[in-house]
């Protein structure tokens, strides 16, 4: 049996082996993660009347949930990845009458990838922490 130049199982290159050390970027929700990232590093709590639309929705969400409860951290990352869509569809977008079901079915899958999961949480903790600190003085 002949193998091909660039095949997988041939020892060149461009096999998979190339691949291994490559770290994973990303993912699927990555550009989620990053905007929803920005969103909370950009500002701090002092500025809340000139905060983004993204932080204040990620704010409330953070505000409204208990994260320690496995149920109510489970949906709190589903309505953030949802606001987090909302925010990001275009005008058109968000003028279609799809895009509610859009925006669920995106947040359903969001709220299931782990890694999503994972900075999202991260992310909430950090605001409902910044919050309840601003909200102290």
């Amino acid at each position: 049996m002949k193998i091909r130049p660039g095949s997988p199982f041939g020892s060149s290159p461009t096999s998979s082996e190339s691949v291994k050390g490559k770290k994973r970027t990303g993912g699927i929700f990555g550009a989620l993660i990053e905007g929803a990232s920005d969103a909370t590093t950009d500002e701090t709590p002092s500025t809340t009347s000139t905060a983004s639309p993204a932080r204040s929705a990620l704010a409330a969400i953070a505000a409204q949930s208990n994260l320690g409860n496995p149920e109510e951290a489970t949906a709190a990352v589903r309505r953030s990845a949802q606001s987090l869509l909302t925010l990001s569809f275009s005008d058109d977008l968000n003028a279609s009458p799809l895009s509610g079901q859009m925006a669920d079915d995106l947040a359903n899958l969001a709220a299931s990838d782990p890694r999503f999961r994972r900075k999202m949480l991260s992310i909430l903790s950090r605001l409902k922490t910044e919050t309840t600190a601003h909200v102290a003085k």
